[in-house]
């Protein structure tokens, strides 16, 4: 166990300093997955692109 906490020692000591986590960037990342699941097969990287721009202004939420 102790090996195991030196190994992964950054995150916790990360938290305690900065007294964030990473909940904001994994919502988001979630956000980005429900959106390319929902658009599969799409041929437009603008569109894509411009999607993802305006993914923080989304009225609705994304359900998949």
């Amino acid at each position: 166990m102790a090996q195991s906490l030196s190994e992964h020692a950054e995150g916790p000591l990360s938290y305690t300093v900065t007294q964030t986590t990473n909940g904001r960037m994994e919502r988001i990342r979630r956000k980005i997955k429900t959106m390319l699941r929902q658009f599969y097969g799409l041929r437009d990287n603008d569109f894509l692109r411009l999607k993802l721009y305006a993914l923080h202004e989304a009225k609705h939420k994304l359900v998949g």
